[in-house]
């Protein structure tokens, strides 16, 4: 696999496996979903087959349809009044998706093999949230079994996927030297795109920054845009250290930052990266998503977020947690004391509102008893399972390229 495989002809094969594999949804702008496109002839897919090779080599250009979406909004809880209480939907034209689709795959294994820093675990194969989960719980069980020091911070991004410049992605693309064919690729499928949304007749607006949601690259194309700032955070001689002396500046899944470190100075300097390096690129720190936390240090680290507002400057420090409050990680309450009672109130709480669930006409009352009374038992050894066995680390970290000297 190498760089030049991002742009060779897709063949009958790949463009097979990928039409099989594509989930029926909503369609985009022309009405034509997962199962009607693969309910289509034979020569249908070759023709369609032909015209994404012509694109990928130049040939011919990006269809203007693909560069329209529609965005439906699906209201979540609160004042339905407010448009803060809606989740946007992208949806964009299937016959895209099975294109950047084929291309995701292509440049998934190229990032995986030679580019992804070893703390981002989005993308990576065999990889999960349960993967971050679990090194962020080593962390603290090694620090709270050997009484040391230990600093989280937990960082969120504002609107991450809808802020990133376009010109600085196609920079970093360039810097990894993915090549011009397919940076030019890109280029052109972020060029003039635009949208609408479902409601009330609304106008298309141009979208000039961000990543494309609604398909299989945009994440991966964010993960590639964050990346130069994890080679610069994780460097040797940063981040929490375990007794056998490897050390985790930060653990990644996509857009979910953590920084760690063995005294207060670290997490600060890597987070002031961070903030540095989002100014660059367009991401800004949510105020009220970030927070930092610490056990048995010395002195605590002193996070700021800095940004504008109606072009007056401001600076807002992160939150600071105690210990023993929790904060939501991959959807598990963890706080730095390892206290797990919050989350076995909660995972209890959410068994019981759900228990209703289990009633059916056909299940005699005993099988109900029965099936009401293991779920809950089950499901709360499991969530007393979150608290493992110390491990020195949960994986192999190999040391990390200097950041590039173009980037902040």
């Amino acid at each position: 696999m190498d760089i030049a495989s991002l742009t060779v002809p897709i063949s009958k094969h790949e463009f097979a496996t990928t039409m099989n594999a594509a989930c029926n949804g909503a369609p985009g702008t022309d009405g034509i979903d997962a199962v009607m496109l693969k309910a289509a002839p034979k020569e249908a897919h070759t023709i369609l087959r032909n015209n994404m090779n012509d694109i990928l080599s130049s040939i011919a250009s990006i269809p203007p349809e693909w560069q329209t979406a529609h965005i439906i909004l699906l209201p979540k809880e609160g004042a339905p009044d407010n448009p803060a209480n809606y989740q946007p939907i992208s949806l964009l034209q299937t016959t895209y998706k099975v294109f950047t689709k084929i291309l995701t795959e292509q440049l998934s294994a190229i990032a995986n093999k030679y580019i992804l820093n070893h703390s981002q675990l989005g993308f990576h194969k065999g990889m999960s949230t349960q993967s971050a989960l679990h090194t962020l719980t080593n962390v603290l069980e090694e620090a709270k079994h050997s009484n040391k020091e230990v600093h989280v911070a937990y960082v969120d991004f504002h609107k991450a996927f809808d802020s990133i410049r376009h010109q600085e992605l196609f920079d970093i693309l360039e810097f990894y030297g993915l090549g011009q064919n397919f940076i030019k690729l890109i280029h052109d499928l972020y060029t003039g795109c635009h949208t609408d949304i479902y409601i009330n007749n609304s106008n298309c607006f141009p979208v000039a920054q961000g990543v494309r949601q609604g398909n299989t690259l945009s994440p991966l194309l964010f993960i590639l845009a964050i990346n130069p700032a994890l080679d610069w955070i994780n460097q040797p001689g940063t981040g929490y250290e375990f007794s056998n002396g490897v050390q985790v500046p930060s653990i990644t899944y996509c857009d979910d930052i953590v920084l760690t470190g063995s005294c207060a100075l670290e997490v600060q300097t890597t987070f002031h990266q961070l903030v540095t390096f989002g100014k660059w690129i367009g991401l800004d720190i949510n105020p009220t998503k970030s927070t930092y936390t610490s056990a048995r240090s010395k002195a605590q680290a002193i996070l700021n977020m800095t940004g504008s507002c109606e072009g007056i400057p401001y600076t807002t420090p992160v939150p600071w947690l105690p210990p023993g409050t929790s904060y939501q990680y991959m959807g598990v309450l963890i706080n730095a004391n390892l206290d797990w009672n919050n989350h076995l109130t909660h995972t209890r709480s959410k068994v019981v509102a759900y228990q209703h669930l289990i009633h059916h006409k056909h299940l005699t009352p005993v099988i109900r008893y029965m099936l009401a009374t293991w779920s809950l038992t089950l499901l709360w050894h499991m969530a007393c399972a979150w608290s493992p066995t110390p491990k020195c680390g949960c994986r192999t970290y190999r040391q990390s390229p200097s950041p590039p000297s173009k980037f902040p």
